[in-house]
Parts: C-alpha cells; sequence; structure tokens
C-alpha cells in the first residue's frame, strides 16, 4: 500500500488485480465503534485508495461494459441463445450446400453451361472455403470468433446477391466465390465458438447441433427450390434467399458474448469469468478459468505476442510447427483430418451437390426428381436428430462406428440399383438414396466436426481446427470437382462403390484409432493422445480410467520452435 506504480501501468493487467483486492479490502473494513472485539480494530488504507477507482471500477463492474456482458444476458438463457444464432451459421453453410441442388439444373437450362463448367461453379466454393479457413486461423486469434462469425454473414448477403442478378458464367463464379469465403469463416469458426461456449455435459449435443442446422438448411433449400421450380428464373430467388438469414445471423450475433478463452487471452479476465458464469449456470467456475489462463500463460511464456503482421505470421506458422512436432497433438491432428478425410470420401456432398442429377439419370422426371430430394434432405434430417440423442449418451465412438456400418451398407445397395434394370430397381435406388442419408446424419455428419472441436489444447485450438477444416474443404473440392467426370468414365454405380471401398476402410481405422470424449473437460482430453497410443478403447477402456496415463512433455520441441520465432524477431527489429 506504500508503493504507488507510475501511471504509464494503469492499464497493465497485474495493476488493475491490485486494484481490485484493494477495492475489495476498502469494502471488508470493519466499521470502528462497537464491542471492544478485535473487529473493533480501525484498518487504515492510503489516501492514494481513490487514485484506483478509475482503474478498479470497470472490473468491480463488469455489467456495465459496451460488450454487454452481465444482465443484458440472462443466465438461463445464455446457451440456448448460442445455440440459435451460433448455429444460424452452419445453416446458412446447408442452404447454400443444398440449393446447389435443384438449382443447378434449372441454371444450366437459363445459362448454358456445359460439365466443365458445372463442375467448377460447385467446386468454386469449395477452394475459396479452403482459402478463407486458412485466413480465419489467424483472424479468430486476433480480432475473436464474433467478428469473424459477423465477417461471414455479410459476405453471404454480397454473394447472394450477386448470384440473384448473374447473367453469365464470369458473374455466377464471382458470386459462389464470395460465398465460399464465407462459408470458410463459419465452418472454421462456428464449431470451435460452440464448443468454447457450452458446458461439458452438453458439449457433444450442441456442437452437433451445428450439424443439425446444416442438414435443416439443406432441407429447406430443396423445399425452395421445390417452390420456385417452375417461376421464371426461379434459380435466382431460391439462391439470392440466403441473404435474409444471414442479416438475422449478423443481427443476433451482436446481442452474443465472446468466447471466455479468447477474452482471457486478450487480458479481459472478468469479462471470461462473467462468460463463463453464464455457461455454467452461476456455478464454481475457478477451475475452468484456472484451467484457461494456466493454458494462456504457458503461451504468453513462449515469446513475442505483438499483433504485427509478421508476428502474426510466425506465430501461425510456430503453431502448425507446434501441432507436427508435439506427439500427443500430432496424433490428435492426424486424428480430426482422418475424420474429415471419411467424411467427404464417403460421398455425402456428391449427393447433396447432384442428387436431382443423379434422380433425372435413374429415370425421374425434373419435377420428380427435385421433390424426391427434398423428401432425402428430411431423412438426413431424422439421422441428425438420431446423432444428436446419442452424441451425449451412447458417445462419439459408437455413434460414428454405428453410423459408418450403415454408410457401407446402403452404399453398397445404392451401387448395386446402377448396374441393374427395372421399375424395382429406380425405388430401390430412392430407398437406399434415403438410407444412406440417414446412416450418414446419424453420426459422420457430426462426429468428425465434434471431435475436432474437442481434442486439441486451447492454445493450438484455432490452428488445429482451422488445419482440419481447410483438409475438409480440399476433400470436397476433389470429390465434388470431378464427380460427374468419374460418372461419365466408370458409371454412376461404380463411383458409389468406390465411395463404400473409402467407408469401409474408414470404419477399420475408426476402430482402432477413434478415442472417446463423451464427458471430458477440454483440457482434460490430451491424455487420450499420450503413450500407450492408441488405447484399447474397443476393450472398453473408460474415459474415467484416463487420470492413470500422463499428458506428454514435449517441451524440448516447442522450445526449438521459440528459438526460430525469436531469431526471426531479432533478425526484423536489427533490419
Amino acid at each position: 500500500s506504500s508503493c504507488k506504480p507510475p501511471a504509464s501501468l494503469a492499464s497493465d493487467r497485474c495493476y488493475r488485480v491490485v486494484a481490485k483486492v484493494l477495492m475489495s479490502a476498502q469494502a471488508l473494513v470493519p466499521p470502528p465503534g462497537g464491542d471492544g472485539s478485535v473487529s473493533q480494530r480501525q484498518v487504515r488504507l492510503p489516501e492514494e485508495i481513490s487514485e484506483f477507482e478509475d482503474v478498479a471500477k470497470p472490473i468491480r463492474q463488469p455489467t456495465r461494459l459496451s460488450t454487454g456482458y452481465g444482465r443484458r444476458l440472462k443466465r438461463c438463457n445464455a446457451v440456448t441463445r448460442v445455440i440459435i444464432f451460433g448455429c444460424l451459421g452452419m445453416a446458412l453453410f446447408g442452404y447454400d450446400t443444398g440449393i446447389v441442388s435443384g438449382a443447378m439444373v434449372l441454371v444450366r437450362e437459363d445459362i448454358e453451361l456445359d460439365t466443365d463448367q458445372t463442375e467448377w461453379v460447385v467446386s468454386i466454393t469449395l477452394v475459396m472455403s479452403a482459402v478463407s479457413t486458412v485466413i480465419g486461423i489467424p483472424a479468430n486469434s486476433l480480432i475473436g470468433r464474433k467478428p469473424v462469425i459477423m465477417a461471414s454473414a455479410v459476405l453471404y448477403i454480397i454473394g447472394s446477391a450477386i448470384i440473384a442478378c448473374a447473367t453469365q458464367y464470369a458473374t455466377l463464379l464471382v458470386g459462389r466465390s464470395l460465398l465460399g469465403i464465407a462459408i470458410g469463416f463459419a465452418s472454421g469458426t462456428v464449431p470451435m465458438y460452440s464448443a468454447e461456449l457450452s458446458p461439458p455435459d452438453i458439449r457433444g449435443m450442441v456442437v452437433t447441433l451445428n450439424d443439425l442446422n446444416v442438414v435443416f438448411g439443406q432441407l429447406a433449400a430443396a423445399l425452395v427450390n421445390v417452390v420456385f421450380q417452375h417461376h421464371v428464373a426461379g434459380w435466382r430467388w431460391s439462391m439470392g434467399l440466403a441473404a435474409a438469414p444471414a442479416l438475422v445471423l449478423f443481427v443476433g450475433f451482436m446481442f452474443l458474448p465472446e468466447s471466455p478463452r479468447w477474452l482471457a487471452m486478450k487480458g479481459r479476465i472478468v469479462d471470461a469469468e462473467a462468460v463463463l458464469q453464464l455457461i455454467h449456470d452461476k456455478a464454481d467456475v475457478r477451475r475452468p478459468l484456472d484451467e484457461i489462463l494456466a493454458a494462456i500463460k504457458a503461451e504468453e511464456e513462449e515469446g513475442d505476442q505483438s499483433d504485427s503482421l509478421g508476428t502474426i505470421v510466425r506465430r501461425g506458422a510456430k503453431k502448425m510447427r507446434s501441432i507436427w512436432k508435439r506427439k500427443h497433438v500430432r496424433r490428435a491432428a492426424v486424428l480430426g483430418i482422418g475424420l474429415m478425410a471419411l467424411n467427404q470420401g464417403s460421398g455425402i456432398n456428391t449427393v447433396m451437390y447432384y442428387s436431382t442429377a443423379i434422380l433425372m439419370e435413374a429415370g425421374f422426371s425434373r419435377d420428380s426428381a427435385i421433390w424426391l430430394a427434398a423428401m432425402c434432405c428430411a431423412a438426413q434430417l431424422v439421422g441428425v436428430c438420431v446423432s444428436v440423442a446419442s452424441m451425449d449418451t451412447s458417445g462419439r465412438r459408437s455413434t460414428a462406428l454405428r453410423s459408418c456400418l450403415g454408410v457401407v451398407c446402403s452404399l453398397c445397395l445404392f451401387a448395386a440399383s446402377f448396374w441393374n434394370s427395372g421399375e424395382v430397381w429406380d425405388y430401390i435406388k430412392v430407398f437406399a438414396l434415403a438410407l444412406y442419408l440417414i446412416a450418414f446424419g446419424s453420426g459422420l455428419s457430426g462426429v468428425p466436426w465434434v471431435m475436432n472441436a474437442e481434442i486439441y489444447p486451447m492454445r493450438l485450438r484455432s490452428a488445429a481446427v482451422g488445419q482440419a477444416t481447410v483438409c475438409c474443404w480440399l476433400f470436397n473440392w476433389v470429390v465434388g470437382r470431378y464427380f460427374l467426370s468419374i460418372c461419365e468414365a466408370i458409371g454412376t454405380g461404380g463411383a458409389f462403390a468406390i465411395f463404400a471401398c473409402v467407408s469401409v476402410v474408414g470404419g477399420i481405422w475408426m476402430f482402432f484409432m477413434l478415442p472417446e470424449t463423451m464427458g471430458l473437460e477440454l483440457e482434460d482430453i490430451e491424455r487420450l493422445f499420450s503413450d500407450p497410443y492408441p488405447k484399447p478403447w474397443w476393450r472398453g477402456l473408460k474415459p474415467e480410467e484416463l487420470s492413470a496415463f500422463p499428458v506428454d512433455d514435449d517441451t524440448q520441441d516447442d522450445d526449438d520452435v521459440n528459438q526460430e520465432v525469436t531469431d526471426a524477431s531479432e533478425s526484423d527489429e536489427s533490419a
């Protein structure tokens, strides 16, 4: 109390904490007088205590911050709002992938497109999604999860408007490119945002609801295609309508909190604590807050924390090096990328992009094919509802394995239906397609996103989730870009037989390598990837038994990477 820090330290985090302590002590000083007990003792604080008021006030009253924490967000509604508006971003993703199936049939009639141009109109969105996901990795750490999602909403609005007004192939590519950037921002950020603002007991359900909203968006797109299929230039209306929910997404996120982990990384400890209290419904948040602060401290000890462009690039490169040099994080990264490869390698987005064309090839009329595509989207919605119910009850592992088995069986039946002719086989095609979408939606649709939101250390999570999302979009682009060409070369049945083989290999790999994360704290999941690895999950190893396994200490690898970054920083300063 006899020391007064210089004014230049007034904004320093440590100084603010001291101010908070002194103000709390002043509030607890007992008044003089009384019965002569020890409580009579008058404690004098320094007169300079009043000078702490301006610093301590925002700490003592976080509810008055302009960011809107505290009273503006009622505890009972906090997670509900995250679910509703957070998942709306994924619903837009679903709408823009689902609308292509029926709309492209109408686009090819209005704007003459050959097979190669059609593939590019579909796949350019996927390429730009991968690029924007890379951009989103440093953006998530620099400006926060919330602004990145709001930026994606703005791009959705602009891209949808351009597509609605397009009259030629080049304009379509521009609009679809902007939609791809928006999808990349949303898909790489929303699952991580939802996981970081969800209590552990419902985290799997909340992240899976993202997937449910993707399918809901695809179903809405299919129904919109049905409504506008007979209107002149109806595809312009169906593609342009994505601007409406994007506007709702932008407005809704203005009233949502930022991720508590990002707030803590930026030194806004009280705001982070306020958000954690909202999430945990007045529960004791000391443990999750201490875990977050410990991870941040470890990151701050690594070196330069400035926000210059060069530092951001070096920091991103350092994180990528850390992901692949640290043994247990590398194992998590391989698992996350492998799940994304299986998600796309099973052929789901070829069905989403080309289901109407596939059904027309099967002999159905255009109108019937558009209706049947809508019914198939409803079937996938049923499967995702099953996934939401089982993710936090049966667990991630059993949900994924059961789903993969159903996908393999339905893909084999679907491929066989193209190798046989007859009216009966035409209806078997529809049945197999619906069965495939139910099976995929019940596990393989949501488990990859849930696992990638859970399995990485907090300080590397943004980079690792972004890396997995980029890989997802690249796998998606490869499948979407060459699907029609493969069908022309070996037939539609042969293409889906390839997807069935990929699913068989992926199912065997998951049986041995996929751990169970249900009920674990995000900061405890690192033990899953410590030695011995893989652990015998197939023998019934329970998550609570993980305490016997230590977390691997790969600090030497981090020291090597940190030294490289420090040398680069010193070189820049010398220049």
